[in-house]
């Protein structure tokens, strides 16, 4: 199920009209001590390094919103009756409404990864109070992509496992298109652009685009031969910004070696297919390109301590000024290959998983 206008989907979907999810002329409700109280201590320390706050206001639309969403979904997941609900980015209000519903009516609920989720993601890690009954507005199992991700979300707890309780499932779609691989980008535009060395930069969705690809990539961009081919992947999130970002690189650049609104149709697989080098400030899609057999560089400082590890270990690559990287595209590489990868996709892994949410699921049905 989704909300919004229809998109082509592989599976039968049913979308539901953006209105769904518009919040009703009700009266919002007002937090209670504790919350109020929770919230100030919060604004508090948002005041030592920013001059903005979370008004109570803001809280309490959200809150408002979901009580009366998660009363829609209720009543469909009433008449559905499923055995469990696969979910994608809990942090939402939509998903949290269909979260609530499914809690109340005993629905266990599965998240499936969609990103790096990483030790310095709070959504995900670090949590050291967790409720022993859990919380209601969080999934009760997470599918991850790999042990390190599994490892990261139960760094700092206790031994109450409460949800969200991680399972490692891999990442099927990952999976399906390395399996079609030689059925993938046959169109002409991409066979053609596998006859020369592809260099692709996977963006973050940063708020000034001016951030978006780092002044000394741009000049090696400016050197580079005419046989080198450079892609520019957007994160989804930019694509309304796509004039102005497509206008930002025009004066950026002297020479038309560069794509970007041509390959906008193109499924991020089909590009990382013909891709040689992989350059991103700390894109998860760093991962996604070893399956590939892409050369991996991670170009910014951050990127250096989140993936600090990978680049001792030799799995990925770090340039930090033109001629490192000009060094690094120059040369050719033979990186060796992760034992423990954070991204798995193997039916095995897949099964597994499966069968324990079914012996959850049986659970759940037989204590209801």
């Amino acid at each position: 199920m989704e909300i919004g206008a229809e998109n082509k989907r592989n599976i039968k979907t049913i979308f539901f009209p953006d209105w769904i999810a518009l919040l009703p002329n009700y009266r919002q409700i007002r937090l209670d001590y504790t919350s109020r109280k929770t919230l100030n201590l919060i604004n508090k320390q948002l005041s030592d390094y920013s001059n903005k706050e979370i008004p109570y206001s803001y809280v309490s639309s959200k809150i408002t919103k979901i009580l009366h969403l998660s009363k829609i979904f209720k009543e469909i997941l009433t008449r559905i009756s499923p055995n469990a609900v696969f979910i994608v980015c809990y942090h939402d209000e939509n998903t949290a409404a269909v979260i609530l519903a499914s809690y109340e009516l005993n629905i266990p609920t599965i998240e499936i990864q969609h990103g790096h989720q990483g030790i310095y993601n709070s959504l995900y890690c670090r949590w050291t109070k967790i409720p022993k009954d859990g919380y209601s507005l969080l999934p009760k199992y997470c599918w991850m992509w790999g042990e390190k991700s599994k490892d990261n979300m139960l760094a700092a707890r206790n031994y109450n496992q409460s949800n969200p309780i991680p399972i490692v499932g891999g990442n099927r779609w990952l999976y399906k298109n390395i399996l079609q691989k030689d059925q993938s980008a046959k169109e002409n535009f991409i066979h053609d652009l596998k006859k020369c060395k592809v260099v692709t930069i996977a963006t973050q969705p940063f708020p000034n685009i001016d951030t978006i690809i780092p002044d000394f990539v741009y000049d090696v961009i400016n050197e580079s031969p005419s046989d080198i081919k450079w892609l520019v992947k957007l994160h989804p999130h930019q694509l309304n910004q796509i004039d102005e970002i497509t206008k930002l690189i025009s004066q950026k650049i002297k020479n038309r070696n560069i794509l970007v609104r041509e390959i906008l149709d193109y499924a991020l697989y089909d590009i990382l297919d013909i891709t040689n080098f992989l350059i991103t400030q700390w894109s998860t899609v760093i991962y996604e390109s070893q399956s590939f057999n892409n050369i991996p560089v991670i170009v910014s400082k951050t990127g250096k301590e989140l993936f600090s590890q990978n680049i001792d270990d030799g799995y990925f690559l770090y340039a930090d000024d033109r001629l490192s990287l000009i060094r690094i595209i120059e040369t050719q590489h033979k990186l060796p290959k992760d034992p423990r990868p954070f991204i798995k996709h193997d039916d095995h892994t897949a099964h597994l998983a499966m069968d324990q949410f079914v012996k959850f699921t049986i659970k759940n049905s037989h204590l209801s």
